[in-house]
């Protein structure tokens, strides 16, 4: 049985190794299926009935279930004493035996996806589109950098079509780059669904996004300006050296903090705060508004106005507060903090 693009028990595996788990027993169940492949590190035995207890720590687990990976995660890392538990069937565990199960299987996977970073826009819209594309996706064998190269086809498009500036180019590249913005959640649910995470996947999705951001931005400044709009082109050279401050801030902080993780997600800068007090909240809805999510789909929304000279303006005015804050971040407060595994 498969779901999502993998077998169940390789799902599993994959699944407790991920949480945490060191040793996977499997009972009555052989482990052939998982032999070869190189995703697995974790210890997999046989046995013919349950271990007794221990007083190791143990999770018991129906053969041939599917669950959503976060409760597994926390309960691995939980400072419980040890203790036997075992997961049966209810809203967290399913076990596929039919198509409807399969199905039900696959939307709790894909419901797991959402992440708490995730912005106004991406919550409202984009991870909805994206995930339906994902689930489409899913069994064909596409890997998520290729994923990643098809969004940035998109994204490269948008920019070449806003460059030639006028108010039905705008709108083509401005759709065109909403749409990469979705695509560009598709990689990132592959990557996790089907574990096929990795650093050098992580490093070519960011750099992917920040190439396209800044190149966007300066395709439209250069059809603002053509178009007698005299301040787009300081606007755009002061926003491209912010940008270059930006991104040697931000892979500063992935390199050295998260010992070469490449998802910006894994950072909390100084502005972000903790905690869920008033400011926070106020903090979580400002920084909303000058997220890529927001920023993509306000341009879009601007030029179905004819006012896209508005999320030029915003979308420069985000790139330069976004290198004042993590130059600050450096300079003053020694870099960004580590977000813990479950904020992202």
């Amino acid at each position: 049985m498969c779901v999502g693009g993998l077998s169940v028990l390789l799902r599993q595996a994959l699944s407790l190794q991920a949480a945490g788990i060191e040793e996977i027993v499997l009972v009555g169940v052989a482990s052939r299926p998982l032999r070869g492949d190189p995703r697995l590190r974790i210890a997999i035995t046989e046995a013919a009935e349950v271990p007794p207890r221990t007083d190791s720590p143990a999770l018991v687990v129906p053969a041939g279930a599917v669950w959503n990976p976060a409760p597994v995660r926390r309960l691995v890392r939980s400072s419980v004493a040890p203790v036997l538990v075992a997961m049966g069937p209810g809203e967290a565990v399913r076990v596929p035996r039919t198509p409807a199960d399969v199905d039900a299987a696959t939307a709790l996977l894909l419901q797991s996806l959402c992440k708490p970073t995730d912005g106004i826009i991406s919550r409202a819209l984009n991870r909805r589109l994206s995930l339906a594309i994902t689930r489409r996706l899913l069994p064909p064998r596409l890997t998520p950098n290729q994923i990643t190269a098809v969004a940035s086809l998109f994204g490269i498009a948008g920019a070449g079509a806003a460059y030639r500036g006028g108010y039905w180019n705008l709108l083509a590249g401005t759709m065109l780059f909403q749409t990469q913005s979705i695509l560009d959640g598709c990689d990132g649910e592959i990557a996790r669904v089907k574990y096929l995470q990795s650093r050098a996947g992580e490093w070519f999705d960011q750099a992917a996004d920040d190439v396209l951001n800044i190149a966007f931005l300066l395709a439209v400044g250069a059809a603002l300006a053509r178009g007698g709009a005299r301040y787009a082109f300081p606007v755009a050279a002061v926003a491209l050296v912010s940008q270059a401050v930006y991104v040697t801030a931000l892979y500063a902080g992935l390199a050295i903090k998260t010992a070469g993780r490449g998802s910006v997600a894994t950072l909390r800068w100084w502005v972000e705060g903790r905690g869920s007090s008033p400011s926070r909240s106020a903090a979580r809805i400002v920084g909303d508004l000058t997220r890529r999510d927001f920023i993509c789909f306000f341009y879009f929304a601007c030029a179905v106005a004819g006012r896209v000279q508005a999320a030029f303006a915003w979308h420069a005015a985000v790139i330069v507060l976004s290198g004042v804050v993590t130059a600050v971040g450096w300079l003053v407060f020694s870099g960004p903090e580590v977000r813990a595994p479950d904020e992202y």
